[in-house]
């Protein structure tokens, strides 16, 4: 039997966020002593085994058995929940397929939903986690008035090594760290790469390219041009590390956001989804980021990122802001909450 079976979406193409802070929710429980298991297609499956904090077991779902579920044959959810027999199913994924939730929906245990506003599986859920807004509250009680909800920042899903990991204060960080998530969907990396080189920075720079990331090498091949120190990372498997170690950030405003607040690292954040734009512009008024948009000259943004390095004053002010409005606790909070309900 498993406590809570997770089915996240992640790959290549739809990056790896919600299998990331579905790992944190699992690493989370495993401290409850919940055993967890992933439902994963194989693209994500082979991301999520490849990271060195991967400690769960996985049962991979492809396009195919959704296929099948929809001709009518068995629905591929309602398999694995009579096979694994869980108390809970969490739920992370903008394109996880409807049709198959709602045909399993009798069979379905307590449900965690985890939601960005789309609410596309609100109706199937005990439990909703929105880290970014409490915002939407009355619109989930107004689809599902008995759901338990762990919404706004004290619902941040952060993984275990932002919880062990160590402040680290500004005049100890050096350089700047870029990073734009899994997949770098926007293509944002390699602009903003040159983008500093035209303008001569001198800075330091640890670039990231996640695990979804289209041909690395063409980071490295651009590196090796670059008049100024850097080094590139692929697959990082030590994010809380890196981020704590930059002076400053330059990063997708994606979950990523989140650990950077965590690590009080002043960044420079880049909207690549209309999704993200409340949790950043929330951000940004808090005090420890600046936000741009995706469509923004990266010129611009670039020499934003140039002079803020250069002014301690702002980025001591900003790291201070952070620790106002930032822990790494989110995870176990939902997991008591979580518990609180099944035991009601």
């Amino acid at each position: 039997m498993t406590d809570i079976l997770l089915w996240a979406e992640g790959g290549r193409q739809k990056g790896i966020g919600h299998v990331i802070r579905s790992l944190a929710l699992a690493q989370a429980a495993d401290e409850y002593n919940l055993s967890c298991r992933f439902l994963l297609d194989s693209d994500a499956a082979d991301i999520a085994r490849a990271q060195h904090d991967w400690n769960f077991p996985v049962e991979v779902m492809d396009q195919a058995g959704f296929a099948a579920t929809s001709a009518g044959r068995c629905n591929v959810l309602v398999a694995a929940l009579e096979k694994f027999k869980p108390r809970v199913l969490v739920l992370d994924g903008y394109q996880l397929p409807v049709d198959v939730i709602n045909d399993a929906a009798s069979e379905l245990p307590f449900t965690v939903v985890m939601d960005d506003g789309e609410q596309r599986l609100i109706k199937h859920a005990n439990l909703i986690v929105n880290s970014a807004t409490d915002a939407m509250d009355a619109s989930y009680h107004s689809i599902k008035p008995d759901a338990t909800l762990c919404t706004g920042r004290r619902y941040r899903l952060l993984r275990q090594a932002f919880r062990d990991n160590a402040d680290k204060p500004l005049e100890q960080r050096h350089g700047i760290v870029m990073a734009f998530g899994g997949s770098d969907p926007a293509e944002m990396t390699i602009p903003l790469l040159s983008a500093l080189e035209a303008l001569g920075s001198t800075v330091p720079v640890r670039v990231i390219t996640g695990p979804a990331f289209n041909d690395p090498a063409r980071v490295n091949t651009l590196c090796r041009t670059l008049q100024f120190a850097v080094q590139h990372i692929h697959q990082c498997q030590d994010m809380a590390s890196a981020w704590s170690s930059a002076r400053l950030a330059i990063s997708a405003a994606g979950g990523s956001q989140f650990e950077l607040g965590a690590c009080c690292t002043p960044s420079v954040l880049v909207m690549v989804a209309e999704n993200q734009r409340e949790a950043t512009t929330r951000a940004q008024q808090e005090g420890w980021c600046v936000a741009y948009d995706m469509n923004t000259d990266v010129f611009e943004i670039a020499r934003h990122a140039m002079t803020l390095y250069q002014d301690n004053d702002a980025l001591e002010a900003m790291s201070r802001a952070a620790r106002q409005f930032y822990d790494a606790e989110g995870a176990r909070r939902v997991v008591e909450r979580m518990l609180e309900a099944l035991n009601d």
